[in-house]
């Protein structure tokens, strides 16, 4: 402590520059001395300042220590930070965006502590400097702590009432605006409950489910139990419960805005420019959207099945792993209410159209990354097929890849709000307290990080959205986030242990 001092104001608010929420530091174990921003942070040839980014934690010796389950090492650092109001912990190599040696990426132990928790310099360097002790307790003499603020959240979407922005929520549709694309079968369309249409969130995996010992299938969508609320006040057990329609209110509201927004542009120009036939068109297809959007005003004309079977938001206990929160819910489809046969559905993703195939490309090259040929098998909609899952295993030790000569694994998903985005899956997990109904539920969580050229990997809407691999296979569900006004880490639970859980419910479950 003695060699220690705080971080100026400077310090604190561009320490992070470059992460999506550009969070605010509090403390670090490090007396490294941080460059301002007029200093050699700055790129040699731009002049521009460098960005702070995330890569994964690698292979390294901390890994045996971190992964078991009941780690001491865990436990010995949450010790230390039991003074302040964390909410997660987690190992990242933390460095510059443009940086191109390895070893200019420094693996770090990231605390994550509330925003309102106001803590203090002090007492958040004592905590770093104890737990950078604890990891050299266990012979690990290069990993720093940090810590800084940042929330967690559950990832529906907040009422559209809470809207700031007026913006039209991710279509997977060739045409970005085109309503059919917010009522398709793909995934990643935006859904809600009919008892509360306002809270949003991402139509995930379609499965075919019985209950054990019947024969009859029921066609289910996968998505999160937080749907049905976010402040839990009835965090109950449900079979057959309310209705659900696609797309969410908040959806379809800034659909509408976005179509009367257009028209009144048109409006607003001079007699000859509206005369011109290209305006008169442009006008005439906005009017015909909005009077079909105005036909699903109502959240009943907007139905397409409801909910099946949704178990409380609890953490589960396993023999191979720590804690982790279930939040999961199946919605059985309404074959009245379906554009297409049940029986034909596939978790088919839609890159959106060529430029969403050229950034796939584009990211793939950026982050060394070669995959097998994904599964593209539509010329105008540029669909990729998913099929098979990735096990827990492969997520701990993922393939290796030309990126800083290690291994990763390379992932995307297609969200309701924030539509096809990349990321980078970590190696560690990560321990998340998630604040329910009046308690903290901590739980192990696989973490997701967004990868350059994307803003970040998730959004507020976006909880249910499957991850997949570029092979297109899926690696798990969307549930949560860390960030403050965006999320630095997207929280994923893999498929493999949500699978397990449905099954432990009674249910035979397969993917379609």
């Amino acid at each position: 402590m003695d060699n220690l001092s705080p971080p100026s104001a400077q310090e604190q608010d561009l320490y992070y520059d470059g992460l999506p929420s550009h969070p605010r530091l509090v403390a670090r174990s490090s007396i490294e001395p941080w460059q301002s921003i007029h200093g050699p942070d700055r790129h040699p040839v731009t002049n521009l300042r460098r960005r702070k980014a995330f890569l994964p934690p690698s292979r390294h010796d901390v890994m045996r220590l971190w992964n078991v389950k009941d780690a001491p090492l865990r436990r010995d650092i949450k010790h230390q930070l039991q003074h302040l109001s964390w909410n997660a912990i987690e190992l990242f190599r933390v460095g510059f965006e443009d940086e191109q040696d390895p070893h200019g990426w420094k693996l770090t132990l990231m605390v994550s502590v509330m925003p309102e928790s106001a803590t203090t310099w002090s007492v958040a360097a004592q905590a770093a400097v104890a737990c950078k002790a604890v990891l050299e307790s266990y012979n690990i003499f290069d990993i720093h702590c940090e810590i800084r603020e940042s929330s967690i959240l559950l990832l529906a979407s907040e009422p559209a009432d809470n809207l700031k922005v007026r913006g039209i929520d991710h279509l997977p549709s060739q045409d970005p605006r085109s309503l059919d694309g917010h009522r398709s079968p793909y995934l990643g369309t935006s859904i809600a409950s009919l008892s509360n249409p306002a809270i949003g969130a991402t139509k995930g995996l379609y499965l075919r489910i019985s209950e054990h010992g019947q024969e009859h299938q029921a066609t289910v969508a996968l998505t999160c139990r937080h749907l049905l609320e976010t402040t839990l006040s009835t965090n109950v057990e449900i079979r057959g419960g309310p209705d659900v329609i696609q797309p969410c209110q908040r959806t379809l509201e800034a659909y509408i805005a976005n179509q009367q927004d257009q028209i009144n542009y048109i409006d607003s120009l001079n007699s000859k420019q509206r005369a011109s036939a290209d305006y008169q068109k442009m006008k005439y297809d906005a009017e015909s959207r909005l009077r079909a959007a105005s036909l699903l005003k109502y959240p009943e004309s907007r139905k397409i099945g409801r909910v099946h079977y949704a178990p409380p938001i609890a953490l589960r206990q396993s023999s191979h792993h720590d804690s982790w929160l279930a939040d999961w819910l199946l919605v059985q489809l309404d074959p009245a209410h379906q554009e297409d046969a049940l029986s034909d559905l596939t978790n088919d993703i839609v890159l959106e159209n060529h430029s969403g195939q050229k950034r796939l490309q584009r990211v793939l090259a950026q982050m060394k990354v070669q995959p097998e040929a994904p599964r593209f098998f539509d010329n105008k909609l540029y669909k990729l097929q998913l099929a098979g899952t990735v096990t827990e295993r492969e997520l701990r030790n993922p393939p290796h890849s030309e990126l800083n000569d290690d291994a990763v694994l390379f992932v995307g998903k297609v969200g309701a709000r924030s539509g096809l985005t990349f990321g980078l899956g970590s190696t560690m997990a990560s321990v998340v307290r998630y604040p329910l109904k009046g308690m903290t539920l901590e739980s192990l969580e696989w973490p997701v990080h967004h990868v350059k050229g994307d803003p970040n990997f998730s959004a507020p809407g976006d909880s249910g959205s499957i991850v997949w691999t570029v092979d297109g296979r899926i690696v798990g569900m969307v549930t949560g986030g860390c960030g403050v006004r965006s999320m630095d880490i997207t929280y994923v639970t893999p498929i493999e242990r949500l699978l397990a859980d449905v099954r432990s419910r009674g249910f035979n479950v397969e993917i379609i």
